[in-house]
């Protein structure tokens, strides 16, 4: 089943393998994440119609695993 991540939630970020590699608290709800995948930070305005956070995480919101 789909999951539901809101604005502000603690999200884990897994590598091409699966594991995970860090945390991080996301700036953009599930849906709006989708649309903005593989999108470089300049065009996330026009593919959400407002202009957003240019990142899913910011640096200062991620822990990163040992």
């Amino acid at each position: 089943f789909p999951v539901t991540i809101l604005h502000g939630d603690k999200i884990a970020v897994k590598n091409i393998k699966g594991s995970e590699i860090a945390k991080g608290i996301t700036e953009y709800n599930n849906i709006d994440a989708e649309k903005i995948k593989k999108k470089r930070g300049s065009e996330i305005e026009s593919a959400l119609g407002f202009k957003g956070k240019e990142y899913l995480i910011h640096v200062d919101d991620l822990v990163v695993n040992r």
